[in-house]
């Protein structure tokens, strides 16, 4: 053994976890698009005028080209294009942010549960998961929405009882290997509770699988939220949204692309940056490619 491999040390959990990672160049050009797309969103108010650029209709500008005052042109109200693109992206990140946050802690209680206890707790909440996992997630959202109402607050809570059944699968699959592991049986053997135990022992080795599907569950969040509201069962105009500023393009597509190219791009872009980044932590994550 040489001078340079004696001395060189191990690499840490989470040193080893960013050294797998960063060999995914695309899921580094998620990175990059994704941090690009958060500081817009959160410094959207610095950039443009909400009520002037975003909001408020303008005729005397409508339908101009990409100029200095405004980058992208205007759509058919008169409203900043570029404006609205950097509030959608605040609007898109944060409810599809809110959506897997609620849809893991509902799918995470359930999943845990079933995966630890087993037996007929584990066959009738997972037959429930199944039949909610039979209607597709957007069809279910809409009857939710439908239900419920139009709103920001109705719409994440809609999105998020269709995601809930992956997380539930998903959660379930990783804690059933854990709850037979001798650290887990001493916590029983010691008296420790169960919430305890799953709580402080089990999801913690669970970490892996759950944040990657956590993670490519946004793009297909902010998907579903660009589709309900594109045929109006979302966020509605004038508030600023990737889907609803592609509905009111749509008719102007042969004549001002830009209109619909803009947020489609967004979204396209959102959502191959979330998938790529969960390729990458999938690999990052998975002890199997450790060096």
């Amino acid at each position: 053994m040489n001078r340079k491999q004696k001395n060189k040390r191990p690499r840490s959990r989470a040193g080893a976890i960013w050294f797998r990672f960063k060999k995914n160049k695309l899921a580094l050009v998620g990175v990059v698009i994704i941090f690009i797309m958060s500081v817009l969103a959160i410094f959207a108010g610095v950039i443009v005028d909400y009520q002037a650029d975003v909001v408020e209709q303008n005729a005397a500008i409508r339908m101009q080209p990409a100029s200095g005052d405004h980058i992208l042109g205007t759509d058919s109200y008169g409203r900043d294009i570029f404006g609205r693109i950097v509030y959608g992206a605040r609007t898109s990140l944060a409810v599809g942010l809110s959506v897997v946050g609620l849809a893991l802690i509902m799918g995470g209680v359930v999943g845990s549960i079933a995966g630890y206890f087993g037996g007929t707790i584990d066959i009738i909440i997972m037959r429930f998961m199944d039949i909610l996992l039979a209607i597709p997630s957007l069809i279910l959202a809409m009857a939710v929405v439908s239900a419920l109402g139009t709103d920001i607050k109705n719409l994440t809570l809609a999105l998020a009882i269709a995601h809930t059944p992956q997380f539930a699968r998903v959660v379930r699959a990783a804690v059933m290997p854990l709850r037979g592991q001798e650290y887990v049986e001493s916590a029983r053997a010691f008296g420790t509770k169960n919430f305890r135990i799953i709580t402080r022992h089990i999801l913690p080795n669970a970490f892996g699988p759950i944040i990657v599907q956590a993670t490519m569950q946004i793009g297909t969040a902010i998907l579903n939220i660009s589709s309900l509201s594109f045929i109006g069962l979302g966020i509605q105009s004038p508030a600023p949204e990737w889907g609803s500023m592609l509905a009111e393009a749509r008719e102007y597509l042969r004549y001002e692309p830009t209109l619909v190219l803009a947020p489609g791009i967004c979204i396209m872009l959102a959502v191959f940056s979330f998938n790529r980044i969960g390729d990458g932590l999938r690999d990052a994550l998975d002890p199997r490619l450790k060096n």
